[in-house]
């Protein structure tokens, strides 16, 4: 029966602790082929056993560990009010850490675990002429005039302050390893160039809430911390800082789709461009506190491979178990991460990465009770 093919239990995300013993996995599966159930497991790293199920009621959603100690976080909805947990593992304590946030959007940790960083949705308000002048050719779209700003708050005491304000949002936030600065993107429509779009770079000091430009340039769209918090990893096409990405002759345009990375000074404000020679396109890249070396995950022609690079050195790929890797995610203290994906005769599967020896082994595969009659 395809049905039973179909409906198998599937892992939606995976999120390590901090120490990589354990991981938070999420799981979904449509029982009666229509309704979709939700559950949250947690399963240690070293050999995928069993330590705690979330299934009853509300499962637990967007798990998120805490970064001291061992403590995982979760957010419930209700009423279309958020509200962000906090479960330690060691004496079993639940406790709402921020509760009722209506409109919550995404959240996260901050390095000392002291304060959550989050965003919150504003939809404009409606106007009583009942005209609408459209800015822009997505201005037809219901949600293009909804705009979100940042906030903080302080755990435990739950005081607030705003971080950001104004008539664009910001995205790809990420603080700093000391927590000191937090980078954030912004972004506002250009149909007069491509890629039709304006992309600029902002760093802000987390004491003064003073805010700097870094960076504008239109083809660079994600960054990342060094863990000494001196350089960014940041994320682009070829044609990113004049075509530094470039390695084509004269006159070829190059695809603008293909990722890039570059190593960006905060001292110097200098680019370097560390993927030129790299055959498979950067999709998403995160540089590791634990070994000091940056993991990219890319599309490479037909497959989704990981690859991993010191800074300035040669690229090797990492054994994560499957052709298509979907999530690959990391300790932040160890050298072990953990992998959801699939390959051709593969079904979706979670494996442990010892990144020590570059090898995967499964721990974990949700179908296999509706697969176990199904030859690959």
């Amino acid at each position: 029966d395809i049905h039973t093919i179909l409906n198998a239990p599937r892992i939606a995300s995976v999120s390590v602790s901090p120490d990589g013993k354990y991981a938070a996995v999420s799981l979904g599966e449509y029982r009666d082929g229509k309704n979709r159930e939700t559950w949250l497991e947690l399963r240690r790293v070293k050999d995928g056993e069993l330590v705690r199920l979330w299934r009853t009621g509300q499962a637990p959603s967007s798990p998120r560990w805490h970064p001291v100690g061992t403590q995982l976080s979760w957010q419930t909805s209700q009423d279309g009010a958020a509200t962000i947990w906090l479960h330690d593992l060691e004496s079993g304590s639940v406790e709402a850490v921020l509760e009722d946030l209506a409109d919550l959007g995404g959240w996260a940790w901050a390095p000392d675990g002291a304060s959550i960083i989050y965003s919150v949705r504003r939809s404009p308000d409606d106007d009583p002429r009942k005209v609408k002048r459209v800015l822009h050719p997505a201005d037809r779209q219901p949600w293009w005039r909804g705009r979100s700003h940042l906030m903080q708050a302080f755990v435990p005491g739950g005081f607030t302050r705003r971080l950001t304000a104004g008539p664009v949002s910001p995205y790809g936030w990420e603080i700093s390893p000391d927590g000191s600065r937090m980078l954030f993107f912004t972004s506002e429509p250009d149909i007069t160039n491509r890629p039709f779009s304006t992309s600029e770079l902002w760093l802000m000091d987390m004491e003064t809430l003073a805010a700097e430009m870094i960076l504008d340039d239109v083809w660079i769209g994600g960054a990342g911390w060094s863990p000494d918090g001196k350089t960014l990893c940041l994320q682009g096409s070829p044609s990113a800082f004049d075509g530094l990405g470039r390695n084509l002759p004269e006159g070829v345009q190059a695809n603008d789709y293909g990722g890039q990375l570059y190593l960006f000074d905060l001292e110097t404000r200098e680019p370097t461009a560390i993927t030129v020679d790299l055959v498979p396109d950067i999709r998403v890249a995160e540089w590791s506190q634990a070994d000091g070396m940056i993991y990219a995950r890319t599309t490479d022609t037909q497959f989704s491979t990981v690859w991993r690079s010191k800074p300035g050195g040669t690229w090797e790929i990492v054994d994560t178990g499957v052709e298509m890797t979907d999530q690959f995610a990391m300790a932040r203290d160890v050298r072990v991460a953990v992998v959801r994906g699939t390959s051709a005769t593969t079904p979706d599967k979670l494996f442990a990465v010892d990144l020590k020896k570059n090898a995967a082994t499964e721990i974990l595969d949700p179908g296999s009770s509706n697969y176990e009659d199904v030859a690959f």
